[in-house]
């Protein structure tokens, strides 16, 4: 017992740590949350897998994203789960851990009551051919039931029923079934076996709310913006995207004649440095250097409007002038750019932040774009 109580008390001076170095990424909480959310943070000394598996930085900037929608990340309140992620892209690489958010399956029920919905979840099995919903399962079937066996469950399981059912009557009840190889596809990162319950259960309602025809005014805002949240930190830190995620490879960078040049062993590292843009010359691998805008985005020089003056500070006002030109660029129509902002992407009109990351992606916006105005036109009902 002693043992254990030490583990948690060096895991809290570890965090405290984290704390103290972040103090700019705490400045975005309200100062009525700045001292709950540091008790908060400090209760996750018990979970040691995550403390030994994350970056302690990028741990505080993902608890601070988790806060600002309105989760508690204490886990003794059960609002939300904060799981290790392995990033590892190629077998011989080395990995990169990252976190990632779960809401257990009675915190998402909780949303879609709170939004006038029942939430119901299944599990289905295969017995011998013949496929059974938890649902309607009859006495013969759950004799058979052995779902403590992992070998067992993984040969019988075969996903959930989701349903979803209006308690204002307005809209039918709806089903879908979420597959078991989607769950597993979307989960396989995860190496800790205790979080896949959890995990199965979250992703499976999040699927399940992608296909349900419901009023956007009454989708679940915080699970949808948390899933952008847990895509946001991985596409972040990739390799690919964030010159300090290499770091994890053992690979450092330095500015030098307006040049970022790679210093360390490359060797095996090369298609990460390509995908980055670095080039081959004169012996070492170099790019040109462009100076990030703000300590809040990378975005680079090329990417802001004409308009900036030689400080390169975006003010929101020119944010959402860069915003509709980018919409009008992309064939976004002007009578759904308030809809596409505040309902399908989540921005609020005086998120400076949001808005510059939104710019920085522009890929990722017309993707988005394209796939909002896929989507049927809902009718708000009164």
């Amino acid at each position: 017992m002693s043992t254990q109580l030490t583990i948690i008390e060096q895991n809290k001076q570890y965090l405290q740590e984290a704390l103290s170095t972040s103090e700019t990424m705490l400045q975005l909480l309200d100062n009525n949350k700045k001292k709950e959310f540091r008790n908060n943070f400090l209760e996750l000394a018990s979970n040691d897998y995550l403390l030994a598996s994350v970056n302690p930085a990028i741990l505080v900037k993902f608890a601070v994203s988790i806060t600002i929608l309105g989760l508690n990340i204490n886990p003794v309140y059960k609002e939300v789960y904060l799981v290790p992620y392995n990033t590892q892209i190629r077998k011989n690489e080395p990995k990169m851990m990252l976190p990632q958010a779960i809401i257990p399956l009675n915190g998402i029920q909780e949303m879609a009551n709170n939004k006038g919905f029942f939430l119901r979840l299944y599990e289905v099995y295969n017995f011998d051919g013949e496929i059974v919903s938890e649902k309607e399962m009859e006495r013969r079937h759950q004799i058979l039931l052995n779902t403590t066996d992992e070998k067992w469950f993984n040969n019988h399981f075969v996903g959930f029923d989701v349903i979803l059912t209006d308690l204002t009557n307005r809209i039918p009840e709806q089903i879908k079934f979420v597959e078991k190889s989607y769950l597993e596809h979307v989960t396989d990162k995860i190496k800790n076996k205790s979080f896949k319950a959890q995990t199965f259960r979250h992703k499976a309602a999040r699927r399940a709310f992608g296909d349900f025809n419901i009023p956007r005014d009454r989708n679940l805002d915080v699970l949808i913006k948390l899933d952008h949240l847990n895509d946001s930190i991985l596409e972040d830190n990739k390799p690919e995207t964030n010159l300090k995620s290499l770091e994890q490879l053992g690979i450092t960078t330095i500015e030098k004649n307006g040049l970022t040049i790679i210093q360390g062993n490359t060797y095996g590292k090369t298609d990460y440095l390509k995908a980055m843009g670095f080039v081959f010359h004169g012996g070492q691998w170099v790019k040109e250097w462009k100076k990030p805008q703000s300590n809040i985005t990378t975005i680079d020089a090329e990417e802001l409007p004409a308009t900036q003056d030689h400080q390169n500070v975006m003010t929101l006002n020119d944010a959402k002038k860069e915003l509709f030109k980018l919409f009008n660029k992309f064939g976004l129509p002007k009578n759904r750019q308030k809809e596409f902002v505040m309902d399908y992407l989540g921005i609020k009109t005086n998120d400076l932040m949001g808005m510059l990351e939104i710019i920085s992606k522009k890929e990722e916006l017309k993707n988005s774009i394209d796939g909002f105005l896929a989507e049927p036109v809902l009718e708000h009902v009164s």
